[in-house]
């Protein structure tokens, strides 16, 4: 958030200049990332469905080449830097409402009304996207395009002025928020124009002559008017006249200070309330002797002379150097250190409100992989950080503390025997090359038997981070034998291919050792199973109205079960859409589905379980020096070959009820039935087998859901990720004996959907007859392009 009304008023004396872009040729422009990613979203990409399916815009990754390639156009040099860990805050969780759940609300029921216009403005505007929830995609876009970024300790802000003011001149001038002005700085750029080849920016000079104050007295103003650190100055509010950027300058002026004027008000009830002299004094001090990483590696402050002692105070709890230089370089993100530094790890509501029991049930259950995660990082740490009070609260129950006993948890990352994966031959092992490790004879065994030498090459870390993240969630256990959750894993990815010898295993598309192609997806699918998640029942809250989906309603109560079970599995899947432009948005009128949402909420807090998990597993490894000190940039390439941290919105799940649902309407209805009517459906239980029957529920699949690059290659993969999931169940049925499986209920309910009459089976073979070679072509390794550390895109995942 900006300096409040800054802007407004910057605008209105005219204080912003203009000049041409050719300036900045051959100028290497220190960029804040998280304010050029929300313009970027705001001014570009403007996509409200997100809001209603989940996932990221799908113009996101059109609408960043783009700024990178018109970088490269201008000839100007951008180096991005985005924040790291959070200011520590004193004020209390959930202390202030969240309105976002209401508008999301308001937008399903407009949505139910058949008024979509309101509907896209009520989520566009409902804050629900976070553009932290999209940094992994624009990582590796900007590290596929060469481009120099780090994450800052803390805020950008502090390390952009850094960067600029160091000797060296790492870069020569900076593009971020008016708000970059309360620092030492001389101009900021705000905003970069490369249609009219145009950039604006400020000059501090000439604002603070401008409005008569010294810099000291703006940064006051600028604390009192309120920005991301700080909230506005109580007395402010409470004027009837309304808050304006005019009256926090005259209160400065006619108080010398902010702080002079925050005392001045110190009896006031809302000042007392909030605690602002407090917070005052804070934010002065976090701008003033903002912590940096400097060129040797170690985090300082800025004006280190003046520093006080107590900078834990108002920035946080120091971790060791070690720790933000990891988090620079791309090893880890801060979401767990954040957990740790501020006490709380806090479950605010997700896009589907989190309404559900079984959601609310959900965030229990992850409760000890939590606390697995918390304990993977404390107990590298010291004594302070290893005794932490943290506790989990939820948007469900704010004022109840759970207690994260991560002290008392004992964890540790699986030791690897470094020969054993060099025997490999491959450059990356994931999850199958371990479970086929322990399985399989003629393959090397993994684990290290005696003292486990150090970690040299990312494929043996990423090989102890697999089995460690494997050991912790039950899929192999304290003998390192795979579970029955183990073996349906391993057996799911044996639908097609079966084991090879070692330095011949195939490289599948989302992984460097799996004939599967979303290895990650189906060990989430076989979590969200053993937490009775993936199921055919409703959800205790029902979304799906008789209103929105007429079809739907029609449908026999066996058949919607069989199509929710199996439109949940695949929507676990990433979809193929044709976002070409930046302004692409989710194109089609097949309805949207707040039930598949809610599934995608529950999918979406185990993938993000899993993705700390494995980020604090690598990290552990680091700091207890079990690894070797990686050459080159080897811990970006480390960091974006670990798995979860792919955003998956709706999208195939609709694709797949869209054609189910077309299959078993009958031929006529199809050939006359506009995609958007509301009559009701003539339902059959036998669905036709001929060719062009196919051909035709595929051609209403494409003319409402245009977003689908190719619809039929999208129903193949969905089809077999669901033969990959029958798979598993059929292995995890089998290990019902000895009580390790599945819920014989469900087990049954995975046959009935499979095996019905209109079972995936028949749409499989029927689709493929229709794309020839489709199988060779999803199958086709293709030369992806190499990443600056010089390893395929291909191979980092998995």
């Amino acid at each position: 958030m900006p300096v409040r009304h800054f802007d407004y008023f910057t605008a209105e004396r005219q204080l912003i200049q203009t000049s041409p872009l050719n300036v900045l040729n051959g100028i290497r422009v220190g960029i804040d990332g998280n304010h050029w990613l929300r313009k970027l979203l705001q001014r570009v990409v403007r996509d409200p469905y997100p809001a209603a399916m989940g996932g990221i815009p799908l113009g996101l990754e059109a609408a960043v080449e783009r700024e990178l390639n018109a970088f490269k156009s201008h000839q100007i040099h951008p180096f991005f830097v985005f924040s790291g860990v959070n200011l520590l805050r004193k004020d209390k969780p959930f202390s202030k409402p969240d309105s976002r759940p209401n508008k999301r609300t308001n937008a399903w029921k407009a949505y139910d009304n058949q008024q979509l216009d309101l509907a896209l403005s009520s989520w566009g505007s409902s804050g629900s996207i976070s553009p932290l929830d999209m940094l992994p995609e624009v990582f590796r876009l900007l590290a596929l395009h060469g481009v120099e970024f780090m994450r800052a300790p803390y805020s950008a802000w502090g390390q952009l002025i850094y960067l600029q003011k160091h000797p060296q001149a790492p870069i020569h001038t900076i593009h971020a928020g008016s708000e970059m002005l309360i620092f030492d700085v001389d101009r900021v750029i705000v905003s970069l124009d490369f249609d009219k080849g145009t950039f604006a920016w400020l000059s501090k000079r000439q604002t603070l002559q401008d409005l008569d104050i010294s810099p000291e007295q703006f940064l006051d103003v600028c604390i009192l008017a309120g920005f991301d650190w700080s909230i506005t100055f109580p007395p402010l509010e409470g004027d009837t006249k309304g808050f304006t950027f005019k009256d926090v300058l005259e209160l400065i002026k006619q108080h010398k200070t902010g702080f002079n004027a925050v005392q001045k008000y110190s009896d006031n009830p809302q000042v007392i309330k909030v605690k602002y002299v407090d917070s005052f004094c804070r934010t002065r001090c976090a701008v003033k002797y903002h912590l940096i990483l400097n060129t040797e590696g170690h985090v300082v402050p800025l004006n280190a002379d003046q520093a006080p002692s107590d900078i834990h105070e108002f920035i946080g709890y120091r971790f060791p150097d070690s720790v933000y230089l990891y988090l620079a370089q791309g090893l880890i993100g801060p979401q767990v250190l954040n957990n740790l530094v501020s006490g709380f790890l806090l479950e605010t509501a997700p896009i589907c409100n989190g309404e559900t029991s079984e959601y609310k049930k959900l965030l229990t259950e992850l409760l000890p992989l939590r606390t697995k995660t918390l304990a993977l990082l404390s107990s590298c740490l010291n004594q302070f950080y290893h005794n932490r009070k943290v506790a989990t609260m939820y948007y469900f129950e704010p004022t109840v503390e759970h207690i994260i006993a991560h002290s008392k948890t004992t964890v540790a990352p699986i030791m690897v025997d470094v020969e054993a994966v060099d025997r490999l031959g491959i450059r990356s092992v994931g999850f199958k090359n371990c479970l086929s490790a322990l399985l399989t004879p003629s393959l090397p065994h993994l684990q290290a038997r005696d003292t486990p030498a150090y970690l040299k090459t990312p494929s043996q870390i990423l090989a102890s981070v697999n089995l460690t993240v494997l050991a912790e969630t039950g899929f192999i256990d304290k003998q390192y034998k795979a579970t029955a959750y183990g073996r349906a894993l391993l057996a799911s990815c044996q639908t097609f291919l079966t084991i090879k010898e070692p330095r011949t295993l195939t490289v599948g598309i989302n992984g460097a050792d799996s004939p599967t192609m979303f290895f990650p997806e189906l060990l989430v699918g076989l979590l969200l199973i053993r937490y009775h998640i993936l199921k055919p029942e409703p959800f205790s809250v029902v979304y799906d109205t008789p209103k929105a989906h007429p079809f739907w309603a029609s449908l026999d109560d066996s058949v919607r079960r069989h199509l929710t079970l199996i439109t949940r599995a695949v929507s676990l899947i990433p979809g193929r859409f044709n976002a070409k432009t930046p302004t692409t948005g989710w194109k089609g009128t097949a309805p949207l589905s707040r039930d598949l949402l809610a599934f995608n909420s529950c999918a979406r807090a185990v993938t993000k379980t899993l993705r700390n998990l494995t980020e604090m597993a690598t990290l552990h490894l680091f700091l207890t020096n079990r690894v070797a000190k990686p050459q080159g940039n080897h811990y970006l390439t480390i960091g974006q070959g670990l798995p979860f941290d792919k955003e998956v919105n709706t999208g195939m799940g609709m694709l797949a009820l869209t054609y189910l649902e077309q299959r078993l309407k009958g031929p006529q209805e199809q050939a006359t039935a506009s995609p958007t009517s509301t009559a009701t459906a003539t339902t059959t239980t036998t669905p036709a087998t001929s060719p062009a029957t196919v051909e035709a529920a595929l051609e209403t699949v494409r003319s409402t859901l245009g977003s689908f690059d190719d619809p039929k290659a999208d129903l193949v993969r969905a089809f077999q990720f669901w033969d990959e999931v029958m798979a598993a169940v059929k292995t995890l049925a089998k290990a019902n004996a000895d009580s390790s499986g599945i819920d014989p209920k469900l087990a049954e309910a995975f046959q009935a959907a499979d095996q019905c009459q209109y079972n995936f089976q028949k749409y499989l073979t029927l689709v493929m007859a229709l794309i020839p070679n489709s199988f060779n072509h999803i199958w086709a390794v293709s030369k992806a392009k190499s990443t600056p550390n010089g390893f395929q895109s291909s191979q980092m995942l998995g």
